[in-house]
């Protein structure tokens, strides 16, 4: 974590810190997203993306759009944050309406949420992190971000979850399924315990 957060001043990895930070789940994370949001708008929807995940940010809330009475964002700006990514971060197409993120008003939103985030804990969509918050959003989430959720439960279940996110829905869903005679509430929170095998 202590790695993440130094790199977010490295211009050359910023993108692929921003997307990674989102995964981290820790308040830490969002605090350093939110200050991104703050100075760099050039990347403030993809610190705003990360945030989502962290937090449970609703993000259409808080865009300056196109049809309101507030200043329009330039279409040469638009989509400089994450539609040009390559590499890890090239997967954050997730559809979300065009607009400017309004960094004041998350700021303000963030000022009043971030009391229930505890230190020390990991956080996904705003509860706290447990396997069967992870299948859910292998469920529901946009399937950009499938990938790195089916990786930390395959890695936490060392194997006994394992869900093929390029196939078809119909057997991802049928994997996802089996991992419902798994005690999933035995599963390891904290990547230590799985070091000493």
């Amino acid at each position: 974590m202590k790695l993440l957060l130094h790199a977010t001043e490295e211009w050359r990895l910023r993108k692929d810190v921003l997307w990674a930070l989102g995964f981290s789940g820790q308040k830490a994370a969002a605090e350093a997203l939110v200050d991104v949001l703050q100075r760099e708008e050039e990347v403030s929807r993809l610190a705003a993306k990360s945030l989502a995940i962290i937090t449970g940010l609703n993000l259409t809330e808080h865009l300056l759009r196109e049809d309101s009475g507030d200043e329009a964002p330039s279409s040469a700006g638009e989509g400089t944050d994450d539609t040009e990514d390559t590499g890890a971060t090239g997967a954050w197409q997730i559809s979300s309406p065009p607009g400017r993120v309004r960094a004041a008003s998350v700021w303000d939103w963030w000022q009043e949420a971030k009391t229930c985030f505890d230190e020390r804990g990991r956080f996904v969509r705003g509860v706290p992190w447990s396997p069967v918050v992870v299948v859910s959003e292998l469920t529901r989430a946009p399937t950009c971000l499938s990938p790195v959720w089916a990786l930390e439960l395959a890695i936490r279940t060392r194997g006994a979850i394992q869900v093929a996110t390029s196939a078809r829905a119909a057997l991802q869903l049928r994997q996802l399924q089996g991992s419902a005679a798994l005690r999933l509430d035995s599963i390891p929170r904290g990547f230590d315990s799985l070091m000493t095998a």
